[in-house]
Formats: structure tokens, C-alpha cells, sequence
């Protein structure tokens, strides 16, 4: 490894959870975030601003559209407008014309259709429906005038609107039932011989409406050339991938130092950089040639304080002789000669790419922000867990196991690991490998698992709870689907309990010495139940254990309390299992 240089400013400072809580980020799941229009001379962009500025809880989900802030640049004068005052504005879309923009509006009771009329400065919602919140884009123009949008069909509200909330919202409604005299609360799932098995949640059902944004209101009759741009929407949008027209495809972008291309003009050769560098989050605009650069837009300034921890790889040979990478973030005051205490941040099919992931970087805004692990001293380890095809006589723990040994290994040769303090995290399917790699090495003096599956075999039967109160069995019984195809099994579990018993960690309690910490929602569609038997088998067997339960929360932890506890508690129980060899209070 590549020994940078530690940084020596005394003015700067460790990155703490305030600055991660109060950075802004750039996501375009319902769409693009940023948009050339069709001259090049402007262009909109959407920035989502922090999680202390979220008006929604269930903000994750939503990808910032719940904190999202739509402005519109004119790149010759640098005129900035912002164009939303109300609501929350994202996925901006063009007019071929370049004369309007279309862009989804969320507010707290619904995500509708708006159109600004450049030219004019006169902007319009349309009322006709909540746009549906699948793929990419949920509205696109078929020509200069109008302009077609997928709504939910019924007038509901779009699923992801509040995910992790909706069986919060519908409980009461069933259980108010039984104060109704007369009224029973029987709900009927039926499955017959014979009946297709679902392969997955399937979308919920939305209609296509098209309006004339001159009158702005719903036009039926089209002619030739709008019905087939109609159509080719339609069938793209009933895909189960959405692709959005990248124009960036085929192109060849210039470099930029911590610059990623998410934008370009054809027709004048401009990109559009977002630059994530030691002094925040910037969008840049370069020429074809890279000779010429023009600052748009700079927010995250906070982080010019920040003296951030050192990304850098670890080349070694594995096993069977092949060369391998293990990806460590090191504490920003770092000095060689010193050992320090790490984690080791698990998920099973993660590889070691030449792309730092966020979480590595101090301008990830969410609950996996691992600089914070690095402010507070410990280096993180990121092993290569790429999951091979064929596992031969062994299973995915112990493949895991045996990859995680070496990456380790390759991390203590730098000298600057303390291989009698390590701990090991992760989430989702990481929780899962958190808690399998206790059983299957020695390695570790904690453990930390958030959202993960101590049984397969409870797990493949269990509801999605955010669908428990629908009368939609596919939605709800959609995990074993899940399950299957995640740990490679080819049936439920009557047909191979073995098998899913061999890579269930709850059946290897009693081989876990190191504490565990579990963490989890209860609106989780990885079932708080999972949690709780892995913490009933290890509390059983006089096992040291920690089960921090959030209520109201799903698979990730999204609100901004919540994220601050969870650091909280996370450092706590690091530095308490460093102070000890086993137990915790």
C-alpha cells in the first residue's frame, strides 16, 4: 500500500455526525437529476438537501425527493433561479423546443406532474393524479406541446410515497374494525393447486395520461405520430428496467481530479462534472477538451474543516494464487509504526473496484458513512467478497469466512492493523455475513449486524410486514422468492433443510463467543423476528448480546434522530468492547 502523507493541519477537525447529518447529495432514482436543455444554454439540476432538512421520514426510499430543490442556471450570464418554492421538485425534463420544463412536485399528500414555461416565467401543476414512483422518469414529452405521465391507478397514493410507513397507517384502520359492531376483521389469503408461483413484487397498476400543456388539460384523441410516441413510452415503462436515454453513451469524457461525468451536451461538447473533492460537492461544467472549467454550483463548504481518513488498496495473492485487492480507509491522523483497532465492513458480493463507493467517502449523507468509524480512530477493511459460481463442497459462510481471513491477513502485513482488536459490521446481506462470520472464525472481539437473516428457514416464510394489511399476496409473500435467489437455494426449504440450516446463523449460536450487537426496524421487510431469534437463542445460551430495536423504521434506518442514536451507540459499544474480553451490561 501506498503510504499517503498524515495530515498535519491543526486547524481541522474529525468528522462528526453533524456534518454527515447536514450534508447535500445528488440522486436521480425517479429521474435524471440534471438536465441540458436543448440549446445547451441552460440547465436544471436538482439538489436534495440534508437529512435535518427532510420534511419526510421515510426520506431514503424516496431518494430526496422529499428534500429536493429544483434550480435552472443560465450558463452564459450564471444566473441561478430556483424553481421550486412549494413542493419538492425532481427528474427535470426538457421540451424538444427548449421553451418548457416538465418535473415531478412531492409534497406531504401527493407527487404530481409540473410544467414551467421558460420563456414566460409561468409555472402549472397538473391535478390529474399521483405520478407512479417506478424506474426512472414517470413523464416524458411526445412533442414540443405535449407531454405523457404514468399515474397510480385509482387516484392513490404511488407504494414508495411512504413505504415503511404504510403498515403503520393501515393497522389502525383493520384494528378499528373491531369497534364496529357487527364488523368482522377476517382478511383471506387462498393459494390453489396448480397456481402460478409470483416471481417477485409485481408494480402496481397505473394509467397513462396525456395533457396539452398549453391548456393543461387531458387530451384522448391523438394523432398518428403522438399515438406511437405514446406507445413506445408505455411499453418501455412496463419493463421491469427503465432505461433512461443516456447521452453520455458512447462518449469518451476528459478527466477530472474527484470528478464524476453526469451530464453532456452533444451538440456543444459541454460535461457536467459532479466534483466531490476536499472542499464539498461542486457541479462542474468542462469543455470536449477539458481545457476549460466553470464552478455552477458548490454546497457541503462545511467539509473544507473536515481532515478526513486515507482510501487506499492492498495488493496480495490469495489461496489458489490469484492477485487481490483489500480496500482500507485509515484514520486521518494516521502514523506509521502505530497500530489501531478496525472493522471489517461485510457484504457478500461486493468486489474491489477502481471507483471509491460512497460509503468510503466523507460526503455519503446516510446511516453508512464509515469515515465516521475513521474519526473515531479505527481503520475500516473492505475485503473483496465477490461470491464465485460454484462454491464446490462449501457453503457461502465459509466461502465468506475464508475470503474475509485473507483480506485481513493482507491488511495486518501494512502494520497498521491490531489484529487483537477487530470487529466486524454490516448490513442487509451483510448483517447476515456479520453474523455467520462469528460462527465460523475467531477473528473478531464484537460484532455488529443491522437488518440482517439469522434464519432462512423462518425468513423464506415470512410476510413483508409493509404489505401485511394489502389484500396483495404477491407483494406480501414475494421473500421466498427473495431468499432463494439471494443464497442460491432451488426450493423452500422442506426440499433442502440442511442446506438452510447449514448457512443459518441462529444454528450456530452456541459456536458465536464475540458480543453481538443487532440492530433493526420494525417495519423492516427483513422481519424484526429475525433479530429477536437470534438474540432469544444467544440470550438462552448466557451469550453476550445487544438487540437495539427502532419503531418506525424499515430496512434503513432513515431518520435523522435515529441515524445520530445509531452512531451513538454503535461508537459505544465499539469502545466498550474494547475495554472488555467478553460480556457486555
Amino acid at each position: 500500500m501506498t503510504e499517503p502523507e498524515p495530515h498535519q493541519s491543526s486547524h481541522k477537525r474529525p468528522l462528526g455526525i453533524d456534518d454527515v447529518l447536514n450534508l447535500d447529495t445528488f440522486v436521480g432514482m425517479h429521474g435524471t437529476c440534471f438536465a441540458f436543455s436543448p440549446d445547451g444554454q441552460r440547465l436544471a439540476f436538482c439538489v436534495q438537501r440534508s437529512l435535518q432538512a427532510a420534511t419526510r421520514h421515510t426520506d431514503l426510499f424516496l431518494a430526496g425527493v422529499a428534500r429536493s430543490e429544483l434550480w435552472m442556471v443560465d450558463i452564459d450570464s450564471m444566473q441561478m433561479e430556483r424553481v421550486t418554492d412549494e413542493g419538492n421538485g425532481f427528474a427535470p425534463c426538457w421540451s424538444p423546443d427548449g421553451s418548457a420544463l416538465a418535473f415531478g412536485v412531492a409534497t406531504a399528500d401527493s407527487v404530481r406532474l409540473s410544467i414551467l414555461k421558460v420563456n414566460e416565467g409561468r409555472r402549472f401543476t397538473l391535478g390529474a393524479g399521483n405520478l407512479t414512483l417506478r424506474g426512472k422518469r414517470p413523464f416524458h414529452w411526445i412533442d414540443e406541446t405535449h407531454v405523457v405521465c404514468a399515474t397510480v391507478r385509482g387516484g392513490e397514493r404511488p407504494r414508495l410515497f411512504d413505504l415503511d410507513r404504510r403498515a403503520c397507517r393501515m393497522a389502525p384502520q383493520a384494528w378499528a374494525l373491531l369497534d364496529r359492531r357487527g364488523t368482522p376483521t377476517a382478511s383471506m389469503l387462498d393459494s390453489r393447486v396448480g397456481e402460478p408461483v409470483s416471481n417477485g413484487v409485481a408494480h402496481e397498476a397505473c394509467e397513462y395520461l396525456v395533457f396539452d400543456t398549453r391548456s393543461g388539460v387531458a387530451v384522448s384523441a391523438l394523432g398518428p405520430d403522438r399515438q406511437q410516441a405514446l406507445s413506445c413510452f408505455v411499453q418501455g415503462f412496463s419493463r421491469p428496467a427503465f432505461p433512461e436515454q443516456d447521452d453520455m453513451q458512447g462518449e469518451v469524457a476528459p478527466a477530472l481530479p474527484h470528478g464524476e461525468p453526469v451530464a453532456f451536451h452533444r451538440a456543444s461538447g459541454k460535461w457536467l462534472f459532479l466534483v466531490e473533492d476536499a472542499a464539498g460537492s461542486g457541479l462542474v461544467l468542462v469543455d470536449r477538451d477539458g481545457d476549460r472549467t466553470v464552478e455552477l454550483f458548490r454546497t457541503n463548504r462545511h467539509l473544507a474543516d473536515i481532515d478526513a481518513g486515507v482510501v487506499g488498496d492492498v495488493d496480495f495473492t490469495d489461496g489458489e494464487g490469484r492477485a487481490k485487492k483489500v480496500r482500507l480507509l485509515l484514520p486521518p491522523y494516521h502514523r506509521a509504526g502505530n497500530q489501531y483497532p478496525a472493522v471489517v465492513w461485510v457484504y457478500p458480493g461486493s468486489e474491489i473496484g477502481p471507483k471509491c463507493p460512497r460509503r468510503l467517502k466523507p460526503h455519503e449523507p446516510g446511516p453508512f458513512c464509515l469515515h465516521l468509524l475513521a474519526a473515531h480512530g479505527y481503520v475500516v477493511i473492505e475485503p473483496d467478497l465477490s461470491i464465485p459460481l460454484d462454491l464446490g463442497s462449501g457453503n457461502l459462510a465459509q466461502c465468506m469466512a475464508l475470503k474475509v481471513q485473507e483480506g485481513v491477513h493482507a491488511a495486518m502485513g501494512t502494520g497498521l492493523v491490531d489484529s487483537t482488536r477487530l470487529h466486524v459490521m454490516g448490513h442487509s446481506l451483510g448483517g447476515w455475513a456479520a453474523m455467520a462470520l462469528l460462527a465460523e472464525t475467531d477473528l473478531f472481539r464484537s460484532g455488529i449486524a443491522m437488518a440482517g437473516i439469522s434464519n432462512l428457514t423462518s425468513f423464506h416464510g415470512t410476510f413483508d410486514c409493509r404489505f401485511r394489511y394489502d389484500d396483495d399476496e404477491q407483494a406480501a409473500t414475494a421473500l421466498a422468492e427473495m431468499c432463494e435467489r439471494v443464497f442460491s437455494m432451488s426450493g423452500p426449504p422442506c426440499e433442502a433443510p440442511d442446506r438452510y440450516i447449514s448457512i443459518s446463523p441462529v444454528f450456530a449460536a452456541h459456536r458465536i463467543d464475540a458480543p453481538l450487537m443487532i440492530v433493526q426496524g420494525d417495519q423492516d421487510y427483513v422481519s424484526i423476528g429475525q433479530g429477536e431469534e437470534m438474540y432469544s437463542a444467544l440470550r438462552r445460551l448466557g451469550k453476550p448480546v445487544r438487540f437495539v430495536r427502532y419503531w418506525g423504521e424499515g430496512h434503513v434506518i432513515a431518520g435523522a434522530a435515529n441515524i445520530r442514536d445509531l452512531w451513538a451507540r454503535v461508537m459505544g459499544w465499539l469502545s466498550e468492547a474494547e475495554r472488555k474480553d467478553t460480556g457486555v451490561k
